[in-house]
């Protein structure tokens, strides 16, 4: 195992979700290809889809639509599509990357506290995570559709020392704040399919939470966790995941399994990267 220099006291972890716990590219990939092939559409390869994910469905289906296809309504009338699509396949192939397992068990023996951050729709992220994930207790799961008031603000953000980007107002992103659950049977499925291809708004007084690689969402974590940024490691896969730990001050742990690889990786600053998960033990102390 490689060996981290100028180990930081870690309190908690933030992990990515797909390319970072789960390989789910080929689910995704598959949803996406559906929908493309019903409205005529060239399909891409699974391959492809590693450079298309990151950063929301609605860039997923940007970029996977043709050039001359990207208008509002084709690009919005696809999306809700793919999220109808995966909102049923969510996990036909999708799996835990090798390792996972191993390293959850060594963080929560560690005593650090366990969370996930996602640009998936939150529903989805939290279903995920209560059925491939369950023998391990998360603290707080967040994916994209999380509203919170209009005024909210981290309790330490205006502390001294707080080095995280300027809070930015969120986009409109679809899903429901949901609860972690048991294995989804048919009919949870279709009822979870049906949510998820409606594009839901915040309630008055309310807005969604800015995704990455704003730092917002990265701030909401540690606020439910009592704890500071600097107390906390994000470990992703993607030039975004590197990006959202920098802009919220934070330290990131880059992992070269993913959908994008070392390359990008160093280039986007990651504090640390690791080929094994058990590496990243070496890197929280």
């Amino acid at each position: 195992m490689m060996k981290c220099m100028d180990e930081v006291s870690v309190k908690a972890v933030i992990f990515d979700l797909d390319g970072t716990l789960i390989d789910s590219k080929e689910d995704l990939a598959d949803a996406t290809n559906r929908t493309l092939a019903e409205e005529g559409f060239p399909v891409w390869p699974v391959s492809q889809y590693g450079l298309f994910l990151g950063r929301g469905l609605r860039n997923l289906v940007w970029n996977a639509l043709p050039e001359e296809k990207r208008d509002d309504a084709t690009v919005e009338r696809c999306r809700d599509k793919i999220l109808a699509d995966y909102g049923k396949n969510y996990l036909v192939k999708t799996t835990m990357y090798p390792g996972i397992a191993d390293l959850l068990d060594a963080l929560t023996a560690r005593g650090i506290r366990l969370c996930v951050l996602s640009n998936k729709p939150d529903v989805v992220t939290k279903k995920i995570i209560a059925e491939l994930f369950a023998p391990w207790k998360f603290d707080c799961v967040l994916g994209a559709g999380v509203s919170v008031p209009e005024a909210w603000r981290p309790s330490f953000a205006g502390e001294p020392g707080f080095s995280g980007k300027t809070l930015a107002s969120a986009e409109s992103a679809p899903g429901q704040v949901s609860s972690g659950g048991s294995v989804l049977s048919a009919s949870a499925k279709a009822s979870l399919a049906k949510s998820l291809a409606s594009s839901e708004k915040p309630a008055d007084g309310f807005r969604f939470l800015a995704m990455k690689p704003e730092p917002e969402a990265v701030f909401y974590i540690c606020e439910q966790l009592g704890l500071k940024p600097a107390e906390v490691v994000y470990i992703g896969d993607s030039d975004v995941d590197m990006q959202t730990a920098a802009n919220a001050g934070m330290r990131s742990i880059g992992v070269s399994w993913g959908f994008r690889g070392r390359q990008e990786l160093a280039e986007s600053g990651a504090w640390r990267i690791v080929d094994q998960a058990m590496e990243i033990m070496d890197c929280c102390h």
